[in-house]
C-alpha cells in the first residue's frame, strides 16, 4: 500500500503539508476558520481513501511558554486542540512529535538559535524539497512531513 505523510504545524500561523507516495508535496496555510480546517483534513483523508494511501500523520507536540502571555497562550492552545479534535473526528490517530525530534534530521544544516534566523533557515531548507514557493507558515509542516517519511521509527 502506498503511504501519504501528513505533517501539521499546529500554530495559528502554521500549516499542513502532505507528501504523497510518489513524492508530490502539497502544503496549505492554516485556515483561520475551524470549519475550513476540518474540510482540509477531510479532503486529505478522502483522497487517501480514493487513491488507496495509508495516511501517516504527525503533529508537532507544542506548549506555551510563560513569556507568551495569556491571550497568546490561549489562542495557541486552542488551535492545537482544534487540530487534535479534527483529526479525532476523522479517526486519524496522530503521532505527537517534539520540535527537537523533527529538527534533529536537520543537524547538518546548522540551525541558528535565534527564533527569526531559525525560521528563515527552516524555510530555506524546506524550499529544497518542493517546486512551489515555501513560506514561513508552510516550512515547518513540510519538514514535519519529511521527518515522518524519512524516519520509519516515527510510525509507532
Amino acid at each position: 500500500m502506498k503511504k501519504a505523510y501528513l505533517g501539521i504545524d499546529p500554530g495559528v500561523n502554521g500549516a499542513i503539508a502532505v507528501i504523497w507516495g510518489d513524492g508530490i508535496i502539497d502544503a496549505y496555510k492554516c485556515p483561520k476558520d475551524v470549519n475550513k480546517m476540518a474540510l482540509l483534513i477531510k479532503k486529505v483523508a478522502n483522497h487517501c481513501i480514493v487513491e488507496n494511501y495509508q495516511l501517516i500523520t504527525g503533529i508537532e507536540r507544542v506548549w506555551t511558554l510563560p513569556r507568551d502571555g495569556r491571550k497568546g497562550a490561549f489562542t495557541f492552545g486552542m488551535n492545537y486542540g482544534m487540530w487534535l479534535g479534527i483529526l479525532a473526528d476523522n479517526r486519524i490517530n496522530p503521532i505527537l512529535i517534539l520540535p527537537k525530534e523533527w529538527q534533529s534530521m536537520l543537524k547538518r544544516f546548522k540551525i541558528p538559535k535565534d527564533y527569526l534566523d531559525k525560521k528563515r533557515k527552516l524555510k530555506q531548507i524546506a524550499q529544497k524539497y518542493v517546486e512551489f514557493k515555501v513560506t514561513l507558515a508552510t516550512a515547518d509542516a513540510i519538514l514535519i512531513a519529511k521527518y515522518l517519511k524519512e524516519n520509519k521509527n516515527a510510525e509507532r
